[in-house]
């Protein structure tokens, strides 16, 4: 039984490989992988410190994380009939 089981496992992987690949082959390359900034490497540490992308990064991942947490515990409190 578990031979089968691992048969169709299986195939059922090598299809949704095989998909994936099909639908990678059917689009195109990046336009993007010729383009160079090498140009704005000097004044990144400016940029930087005018707009704090790595800090916003950071505020931004803990509320989605808190957003993602109240929407899971909402679910499941629903899900259980404690709240309406």
């Amino acid at each position: 039984m578990q031979n089968i089981l691992i048969k169709f496992a299986n195939f059922f992987i090598d299809n949704i490989v095989n998909l994936l690949t099909l639908v990678l082959a059917i689009l195109p390359d990046s336009p993007f992988s010729n383009l160079s900034f090498a140009v704005f490497t000097p004044y990144l540490g400016f940029i930087n410190w005018l707009i704090p992308v790595g800090q916003m990064v950071s505020f931004l991942t803990v509320w989605g994380t808190a957003v993602l947490i109240y929407y899971v515990y909402s679910v499941a409190m629903r899900f259980t009939n404690v709240i309406e």
